[in-house]
């Protein structure tokens, strides 16, 4: 449990309390730390392995952490964020729910208030919904890693977001049914692409021929509904 005298710790700049039984509510007191960049809370072993969880809302007074960078609810049964979302994490750069169940999350939460984000891990996710539509992947341009494997939550891969996510590195949505889109033309411009795993989602239509561009190390489209032929180019990658 997190006590709520943990809103006397005014010059923690780093909190990480991902533990084995963390339980009980996520303490708005957390909202007095005004100087936190990093904050990691939740379980760390295997959900199937687990008892007790972090759960409830996510107060309202989080929009007060304005120089956040981390920000990682892993584990959890946490329910959804509180108050009128018109928050700004203008500083986040890595968010996280991997392994979290029970999750609403408003778009608006990652579109508006974060435009800086570079990680977004929702990995491993169950249940999780969105008010809404659910988010388009081409708001971020300093993107470099997007993890959805095995996620529930309903993603949308815009033939934009090739175009627009040219830092891109890492991008993998294993056994991820509920992902859905397109593999778009910009593909060509993503440089630093090394890692793309979309077997298991539900993107369609062709595989462009600008896909050659990319230095890419590891590639997986196995039981997706892409379009044959298979790009002329492959034997360049």
């Amino acid at each position: 449990t997190i006590p709520s005298s943990i809103g006397q710790l005014k010059q923690l700049e780093s909190l990480v309390m991902r533990v084995s039984s963390l339980e009980g509510t996520f303490p708005p007191e957390i909202g007095n730390l005004t100087l936190l960049r990093r904050l990691e809370l939740g379980n760390s072993p295997p959900q199937n392995m687990m008892t007790r969880f972090l759960e409830g809302p996510v107060p309202s007074s989080i929009w007060n952490l304005q120089e956040l960078r981390i920000l990682r609810l892993t584990g959890t049964h946490l329910t959804h964020f509180e108050g009128d979302q018109t928050g700004f994490f203008a500083l986040l750069e890595d968010f996280s729910l991997r392994d979290s169940t029970l999750f609403v999350l408003d778009p608006a939460i990652l579109l508006e208030n974060a435009p800086g984000l570079q990680r977004i891990d929702i990995a491993y996710t169950f249940a999780v919904t969105f008010l809404g539509q659910p988010p388009l992947l081409d708001h971020w341009v300093n993107l470099t890693h997007l993890v959805l494997d095995y996620t529930k939550a309903n993603w949308k891969i815009s033939r934009g977001f090739w175009a627009t996510s040219s830092q891109m590195v890492h991008v993998s949505a294993h056994e991820a049914h509920w992902v859905t889109g397109y593999i778009g033309n910009g593909i060509g411009k993503m440089k630093y692409l090394k890692h793309l795993d979309l077997a298991g989602t539900s993107v369609r239509e062709a595989i462009p021929d600008s896909i050659v561009h990319c230095p890419l190390e590891l590639l997986d489209l196995s039981r997706t509904m892409l379009d044959l032929p298979i790009p002329a180019g492959f034997g360049q990658l």
